[in-house]
């Protein structure tokens, strides 16, 4: 399960800023000088210089050649360059000195637009021969507490419902906390209920809902003719048992899992045993099967003996064209896995994780490497077909053989018909 974390203290620091922005305006100045006697202060010093002239290629949105000065752990880091880019207490050693300095070999920084001045890179160099300090305050971090108001990471409390008005119209009555609920608001909001549908209106109503079909003109009138005070109850069992409860809504979960029939893509190839998964699904749901086991059948239904639950993984588009170049065929199997984790991620988290495949959510609780740490779960699943165990009992297969000799009957019947017919 993804723990959440908080948003980073530089990303809070920037949105109050951001938030107050004619206010604190000149806090953002880069400083020209500073004295040569005085002790370089790092949030007064060097942090507008970084923030104005560096975040925008190494910070939180961007990390060029894998370096960021956003956080301390980064700054003094190497990036891609092999070895650290700040060496404390040696400027003359330091990568990110000579860069600003346009001393060095191969690096200029910034690399476009107006170069650092001499009183900037003066203070750097002081900065970095002082000793680099950087306070713990501003060092920036990605595993605190996630700080957010969005309902969605909120944890899960019992709500205390109001008690509802003695006039509260008898026809409208309540069996259950959610009826209670929606009571509580429409009192709140001085809305009355409407008044009980007529039964015509009730069974029509139901059968769209439930089974997206219309109910047959027998059905109405026996649900109308109905005496029983169950009469409700027993309509409702009945939709409920009814086969095309599961083919309704499968439709809304094979939706959800993005499933396909064909491979998608230039050539769209039929998926000739994709049907397995589709009917695996409609199957659960007239069962009523338990989400728990609904759910590690299709990441795991190969462990468990229900192999069909398995399309789950590999139910979307599927390049199969494949390239003779092997970079091509890397990066298509690398979109195959990142298909997996976003399926798997949005199924059942609620939430994406497909942003975090190329850097750290900007505003979620997930970090690049919960990304890479889902993907290496899935880096074995392929796309293939593979024969499914047997669950045929004997009376199935008694039936089984019954209409394999009509279906060789029937056949014999055809070839005669059609020599007849010739």
């Amino acid at each position: 399960m993804i723990k959440p974390r908080t948003l980073p203290m530089f990303l809070i620091c920037g949105i109050v800023v951001m938030a107050s922005c004619g206010r604190e305006a000149e806090a953002w100045q880069i400083p020209e000088s500073g004295g040569s006697s005085e002790e370089i202060v790092f949030q007064r010093d060097i942090l507008p210089i970084f923030r104005a002239r560096c975040y925008s290629c190494h910070g939180h949105s961007a990390q060029e050649s894998n370096y960021r000065l956003d956080l301390r752990d980064g700054a003094l880091g190497a990036g891609d360059f092999g070895s650290p880019s700040i060496v404390a207490g040696d400027s003359d050693a330091s990568r990110l000195i000579a860069a600003v300095a346009g001393s060095g070999d191969e690096l200029e920084m910034p690399p476009d637009g107006e170069r650092l001045s001499a009183e900037q890179v003066s203070l750097l160099r002081r900065w970095v021969d002082e000793g680099a300090h950087w306070p713990d305050e501003f060092a920036g971090s990605t595993e605190t507490e996630l700080v957010t108001d969005h309902w969605s990471f909120q944890p899960v409390r019992d709500v205390e419902l109001p008690e509802i008005d003695a006039t509260w119209p008898s026809t409208f009555p309540m069996r259950n906390g959610i009826d209670n609920y929606i009571a509580s608001g429409l009192a709140a909001a001085n809305i009355a209920p409407s008044e009980p549908a007529d039964r015509v209106s009730l069974i029509r109503r139901i059968y769209l809902d439930m089974l997206g079909l219309q109910p047959t003109p027998q059905q109405v009138r026996a649900f109308v003719d109905d005496p029983s005070e169950n009469a409700w109850e027993n309509l409702v069992e009945s939709v409920l048992a009814s086969p095309h409860y599961g083919e309704r809504w499968a439709r809304h979960w094979l939706d959800v899992v993005r499933f396909g029939e064909s491979t998608g893509y230039e050539v769209n190839r039929d998926r000739a045993n994709g049907w397995y998964y589709r009917d695996y699904v409609i199957d659960s749901l007239n069962r009523d099967k338990p989400y728990r086991d609904f759910v590690i059948e299709q990441l795991a239904g190969d462990a468990v003996g229900v192999d069909e639950a398995t399309g789950f993984l590999v139910g979307g588009p599927n390049d199969i064209v494949k390239s003779p170049d092997i970079n091509l065929t890397l990066m298509q199997r690398q979109d195959e896995l990142a298909d997996y984790v976003n399926t798997t991620s949005t199924t059942f988290l609620g939430l994406t994780v497909a942003c975090a495949r190329c850097h750290d959510h900007k505003f979620d609780p997930i970090l690049q490497k919960d990304f890479y740490a889902l993907q290496a779960v899935f880096s074995g699943v392929e796309h293939g077909e593979r024969k499914l165990a047997s669950r045929i009992t004997t009376e199935t297969a008694g039936e089984l053989r019954r209409l394999e000799a009509e279906l060789e009957s029937a056949q014999q019947q055809i070839d005669a018909l059609r020599k007849l017919a010739g």
